[in-house]
């Protein structure tokens, strides 16, 4: 926020502006636009994120769930609570106390040993060290945050991580621009460049959209200072792409304000004149802070002193002051409340522990003056003796259940090993066969085992030992059987909801689908315009099946004859589902296979079908 000697110089401008020449006027725009940018990015980049409650609230809440932490002596409790302390500190710019309550969240947790909680720590940080400017420091923290994520293995901690070790990085390259190193070959940034790369190498995935933006506008940052403008601007109309299209609209402004002061620098004016008219498109919806509607009354500042419209230049810098000013008396405001809050809550809690005094005095004398009867003392004996038993029982219900999924996940995984020797044997076999049709066989069989090897595969793999997840399933048996044929090229288009299918019926449901693509590669399939669409959803209880290519069809005589047809029919009456085949315009095949089996289920069935005698049980 301006200090109080930014406001007096502020006003002596405004003076020059009203009462001296042109020449003068130009000074006292740059001059101001140059306190008025200062002032802001001493807080813009940790600071341009909408505040929902008030910080000292929260302090005074995590500072409670310490204390009874402590009393607890809840060592996890302790950690995680320092930890939140510390972001407390960060957010109310108290970085040293920050930093204090981190260093011992981080003691903790090193004696516990949780990877990610430990590269959350270095995380903060070295958020400190970078809103301090020890870049030094922050890319240390960055680096052991980085270290800790690693040995965690989860993609959403080294995404994070990569992310900070970039940003130090940057920052390192900023510090050390006037300095001899050129910044076209400045190692900083061709680091801070390979960090980000990797980072949005997990954010992609993991459908990170805000992350691969930001991911991108710090890469666009890092090409500017290197000087390429082609790819600064190739990555900074990709996150403006990502931007729009997930809404993302706080920092599609961030990005289009940093796009505009690049383009000024460059005198580009017109392009910074787009980024700005994009900008103020931005402004009106309510998620922009004040901090970003400043800058944005700076950059048209800026602009408009480019072009030499000074009473405009003048009314937005003026703009963004009242608006610090403003920024500045809330704040006070806050802070005055939040320690007014703090010491109420001292006080409470001052007279709860002395009134929790009397009352352990008073139940101390009550407990002095009448003993306990020996009927309370044999229902105490009960209770205990009655919880003693039960817990005995939950224990060895829960040995027992742990050691039925271990004989499950051991029956599947022995029964996933027979059949990839089977596989293996069929693959021995191809090689030894010359005959076209074998071959054919040979393929077909070990197209089938290997379907039923998926399934065992996933039942191991997955928690859940008596589901298959579908939406997984299709899509690796269908992949599967087309690298057999050698058909990859084909387009396969999935639509497939979340849903769950039993290991029961799962085999038979995966030689139905082997079935199915065995045959859409075998006849008909163009290879030019080719295309295998699979769709899958639940609705009421039943799972909805769709499977369909853009071949030839199969004319109505030949339909029924064939082995592959005749297994499908097969396996579909096995599954109690309904399937039905359709040639026109392709090949398709539409099953429904029942999930839920309950007597209401059956109820309904009963009473849609006016050939069944009604039966109601009590």
């Amino acid at each position: 926020m301006m200090t109080e000697k930014n406001l007096k110089l502020h006003k002596q401008y405004k003076s020059l502006f009203l009462n001296h020449s042109e020449s003068t006027r130009k000074k006292t725009i740059l001059i101001s636009l140059t306190i008025s940018i200062f002032s802001i990015s001493m807080s813009f980049a940790f600071q341009d994120k909408p505040n929902t409650r008030d910080p000292y609230e929260r302090l005074l809440e995590t500072t409670k769930e310490y204390n009874l932490a402590v009393a607890k002596g809840d060592s996890v409790a302790i950690a995680e609570n320092s930890y939140l302390l510390g972001k407390r500190h960060i957010a109310l710019s108290d970085y040293a106390e920050g930093q204090r309550w981190l260093l011992k969240a981080l003691r903790i947790r090193e004696r516990i040993g949780n990877f990610e909680d430990i590269g959350k720590i270095y995380m903060r940080m070295q958020e400190i060290q970078i809103i301090l400017g020890t870049h030094q420091s922050s890319a240390f923290y960055a680096r052991k945050a980085l270290f800790n994520f690693q040995k965690d293995g989860k993609k959403r901690g080294l995404m994070t991580a990569y992310t900070a070790v970039g940003t130090s990085f940057m920052h390192l390259a900023k510090a050390n621009k006037d300095h001899s190193i050129s910044l076209a070959v400045n190692p900083f940034l061709d680091s801070a460049i390979h960090y980000f790369r990797q980072s949005n190498v997990h954010a992609i995935p993991l459908g990170f959209h805000g992350d691969v933006g930001e991911n991108y506008r710090h890469l666009s940052n890092c090409f500017i200072q290197k000087g390429d403008i082609r790819q600064y601007e190739k990555y900074v109309n990709q996150a403006a792409h990502i931007f729009k299209s997930q809404n993302f609209k706080r920092n599609e402004l961030h990005l289009s304000l940093d796009a505009v002061d690049i383009y000024l620098d460059k005198s580009n004016y017109p392009k910074a004149e787009k980024w700005l008219i994009n900008a103020e498109n931005l402004v009106k919806y309510p998620e922009i802070t004040d901090n970003l509607k400043q800058s944005l009354h700076i950059a048209r500042a800026r602009f408009y002193a480019t072009q030499e419209h000074w009473a405009k230049a003048y009314f937005h810098v003026h703009r963004a002051y009242e608006l610090d000013v403003a920024n500045a008396q809330l704040y006070g405001r806050q802070s005055v409340d939040g320690i007014r809050k703090i010491h109420e809550g001292e006080l409470k809690e001052v007279e709860l522990k002395a009134r929790q005094n009397e009352v352990r005095i008073l139940q101390n004398n009550a407990k002095i003056q009448n003993k306990m009867t020996w009927t309370i003392s044999l229902l105490l004996a009960v209770s205990l003796m009655t919880a003693l038993f039960f817990g005995i029982l939950y224990k060895k219900y829960l040995s027992v259940s742990r050691h039925n999924a271990l004989l499950i996940r051991e029956q599947s995984h022995r029964t996933k090993n027979d059949l990839q020797s089977v596989c293996n044997l069929l693959n021995l076999q191809l090689f030894n066969v010359s005959d076209d049709a074998t071959i054919q066989v040979l393929q077909e069989s070990l197209l089938r085992v290997e379907s039923m090897t998926m399934v065992h595969h996933q039942l191991y793999q997955a928690d859940d030992l008596a589901k298959i997840n579908l939406e997984h399933y299709i899509k690796d048996l269908v992949n599967s059987v087309l690298k057999i044929y050698h058909k990859s090229q084909i387009k396969t288009i999935f639509d497939i909801k979340p849903c769950w299918l039993s290991s029961e019926k799962a085999v038979s449901f995966g030689l139905i689908l082997n079935e199915l693509t065995t045959n859409a590669c075998k006849y008909g399939l163009n290879e030019a315009t080719a295309q295998l669409t699979a769709k899958c959803e639940e609705r009421e209880g039943e799972i909805n099946v769709y499977f369909s290519d853009n071949g030839p069809g199969v004319s109505p005589a030949s339909e029924g004859n064939g082995f592959g047809i005749n297994l499908i029919t097969m396996l579909t009456t096995q599954l109690k589902a309904t399937g039905h085949f359709n040639t026109e315009g392709g090949f398709s095949y539409t099953m429904t296979i029942p999930i839920t089996d309950t007597w209401k289920s059956k109820i309904a069935k009963r009473a849609n079908d006016p050939n069944i005698i009604h039966e109601y049980s009590h």
